[in-house]
């Protein structure tokens, strides 16, 4: 894909610990989400979401060419 942008003021919550606690206690036979994946991607931007508690990454890019990511800051 060309030209993404993801933009939000919003949260995204993976409800990890769910994923986490079931890795643990009996091994998980695949893997776990991941929040935001790209991949065979150019010019992806990614602008002012939150992400939480991810089962696995945050954000996972694979082949993606020119990427902006911005955020507001804080807590």
């Amino acid at each position: 894909s060309h030209n993404v942008t993801v933009l939000g003021r919003g949260a995204i919550d993976g409800l990890g610990y769910d994923w986490w606690e079931a890795d643990i206690l009996v091994k998980l036979k695949h893997q776990r989400p991941r929040l935001l994946s790209f991949e065979v991607s150019t010019s992806l931007a990614v602008h002012d979401l939150t992400l939480v508690d991810s089962p696995s990454y945050h954000v996972w890019m694979h082949d993606v060419v020119v990427v902006v990511v911005l955020g507001r800051g804080g807590g």
